[in-house]
């Protein structure tokens, strides 16, 4: 059985590009703002079998119970996020994250232990074994993605083993297995879209972009409206917008108009606005800062 799963995803890598070199977001998609220094969070990368369907996988915990309230800064990238959570501040145990197009903030208090699995954009529909359409424009539920019985022994599974490591081992094969038992594949039309926007840092237009694949306007929103879960335009924005960031943390001493320039912002009002909407502050709070928080 393990070997018929292991050929199977081998096949769809190889049928499908591998957008994860395009695809991968710049900067972090979450972040925690924890004053205090109290809640640990990292990265893991997924093993070469999945990468490229797994950007990362993540894990936050704190080392005791956090008082006052914090929050879980979450960055639109064009991915979809699962989160494993086992803190009793929050009413489910698991849940989905659809490609967000604003800054969202997560409110945690307790214990914290969240993992969380970030896919490439267009790779969670073959993990969901349906499209992101089906979802939604709100978080859902894992027992209602994974059904009932594999959502509680999964999470029982994360929650019982106390080693980081061995979390992320567990992790990558059920979702090395779940990915092998689907039956989809993605157009190649829209894996070259993924290639040319992330080629050109967003700034493409959406015209442009279907005259190059020779497909329609509408062909092209629609297979993004099932395998990404944004609009070609929206996830122009995020991946202009994720450039940006990224040459502002390249260095200590950002030149924010600079930045702002090779990122394809040519009005500060713009810039402005999608920072307020993206980010979820305005730029001067976090540059005047010398890094993003």
């Amino acid at each position: 059985m393990k070997d018929s799963f292991r050929q199977n995803v081998d096949h769809i890598s190889k049928e499908r590009p591998r957008v994860s070199e395009h695809t991968i977001p710049l900067v972090s998609a979450g972040t925690i703002l924890d004053p205090n220094g109290q809640v640990i969070y990292k990265e893991y990368l997924p093993s070469q079998r999945l990468r490229s369907f797994v950007a990362r996988y993540s894990v936050a915990i704190s080392q005791a119970p956090i008082e006052s309230l914090f929050l879980h800064r979450v960055i639109p990238d064009g991915c979809v996020h699962i989160i494993f959570n086992f803190n009793h501040s929050l009413d489910r145990h698991g849940f989905v994250i659809v490609p967000v197009t604003k800054a969202q903030f997560i409110p945690f208090s307790g214990y914290i232990l969240t993992i969380g699995i970030r896919f490439l954009p267009g790779s969670a529909p073959y993990f969901l074994h349906n499209h992101i359409r089906s979802l939604g424009n709100q978080p859902v539920s894992l027992e209602d993605v994974l059904g009932p019985a594999d959502s509680r022994i999964l999470s029982e599974e994360l929650q019982q083993v106390d080693s980081v490591e061995k979390r992320m081992e567990i992790l990558d094969e059920y979702v090395f297995q779940r990915i092998a038992g689907g039956n989809r594949d993605m157009d190649d039309s829209l894996n070259h879209a993924l290639y040319l926007i992330h080629a050109n840092k967003g700034n493409i237009r959406v015209s442009d972009l279907a005259k190059r694949l020779q497909i329609s306007h509408r062909q092209l929103g629609r297979q993004f409206d099932m395998w990404i879960g944004t609009s070609p335009k929206t996830l122009c924005r995020i991946v202009r917008f994720q450039n940006y960031l990224k040459t502002l943390e390249s260095t200590s001493q950002p030149d924010t108009l600079s930045a702002a320039l090779d990122s394809g912002y040519y009005d500060q009002s713009h810039l402005i606005h999608e920072f307020k909407v993206l980010y979820g502050t305005l730029p001067s709070l976090v540059t005047s800062t010398g890094h993003l928080s």
